[in-house]
């Protein structure tokens, strides 16, 4: 499941629906193998065991208006939005009319224009046909999203050691072939959009200014997951870009 699914049952899961906190898919899967992914189990047990395995979601954003070559251009803009307060607050500090409504009702919005745009990974804009009714898509890189391994404790403990074992060896399998295969699939839902969308890119120096701008979005959802835990992620987040 999803951490934006995951923190209304448990809080801690909402930092990683922090906007602009990795840079890259790779950077997540390296903090998410590493001494901040092993250690995250401990902030929400005995209520569920995870073994953080993540798939791999490159976040854009499109719309019907205009290119959005600067986070500036999307001020005013009538974005569609998960119906989450951390993703409503992001891009109304970025300038945008957050309008949080169900997917199903995307498409529709989007065709009648009572929406500007939406966001999304590359493989949902292109199997829900936004590209149908949309003309600019911008890789955005805003939101990483990984994707949670779950199992009850109750159902856990009741394995025996052998079984948990093969679980957990068959999973860092599973967990390798679908990080490849995500951007793979990622990267031809792309090649698939460039031929019906206007695409560009978020330069770094964008990404970077963005991520100062909604510093306060940050700050203020950092003190309900645990300020502590939010500081350890970005300590090690420096760490690795240090390297």
């Amino acid at each position: 499941m999803n951490s934006g699914i995951l923190q209304s049952q448990v809080k801690e899961f909402a930092i990683f629906d922090f906007p602009f906190m990795f840079e890259n898919g790779k950077e997540a899967d390296a903090i998410l193998d590493g001494a901040f992914g092993k250690s995250w189990p401990t902030c929400y047990q005995p209520r569920a065991w995870s073994t953080w395995r993540t798939g791999s979601s490159v976040s854009a954003i499109d719309n019907s208006k205009r290119p959005l070559n600067k986070m500036e251009d999307i001020s005013g803009l009538k974005i569609r939005v998960i119906q989450s307060p951390i993703y409503i607050e992001t891009f109304n500090t970025l300038g945008a009319n957050s309008v949080p409504m169900p997917f199903t009702e995307v498409y529709t919005a989007l065709e009648q224009k009572i929406i500007d745009g939406q966001e999304n990974p590359f493989s949902v804009i292109e199997t829900s046909k936004f590209n149908e009714v949309q003309k600019f898509l911008t890789v955005s890189n805003h939101i990483y999203n990984p994707q949670s391994v779950l199992a009850s404790k109750k159902k856990w403990d009741s394995l025996t050691k052998d079984e948990q074992a093969i679980l957990t060896s068959t999973l860092v399998e599973a967990t390798a072939w679908q990080r490849q295969n995500s951007r793979d699939l990622s990267e031809q839902s792309l090649n698939g959009l460039k031929k019906a969308m206007q695409v560009n890119v978020l330069s770094s120096e964008e990404i970077a200014k963005s991520r100062a701008k909604i510093k306060p979005v940050i700050d203020k959802f950092s003190a309900s997951v645990g300020p502590e835990l939010v500081a350890q992620l970005q300590a090690e987040l420096e760490k690795g870009r240090k390297k």
